[in-house]
């Protein structure tokens, strides 16, 4: 999740990464602004966004299923 301006603590679905950027994929809209570190009295965000979690936990579980069949096809050294 990210904390939002607005006051919440936002459920969000991340794609592609490295070391300094994130590609946000769900959970946010355009001009949604967002803490870059743990705000202020973070305990006061209430959580947006829960009816991602199921999505990213199979989105998860996915990727460790094909990244399992890759790892089985490559040729051992």
């Amino acid at each position: 999740f990210v904390y939002t301006k607005s006051g919440s603590k936002q459920v969000v679905m991340l794609g592609a990464m490295n070391e300094t950027d994130v590609v946000i994929e769900k959970g946010l809209d355009e001009n949604d602004v967002i803490y870059l570190a743990i705000p202020e009295k973070p305990e006061s965000f209430g959580m947006k966004g829960k009816e991602l979690i199921a999505e990213i936990k199979a989105k998860s579980a996915k990727k460790k299923k094909d990244d399992l069949k890759v790892s089985q096809a490559s040729p051992k050294r």
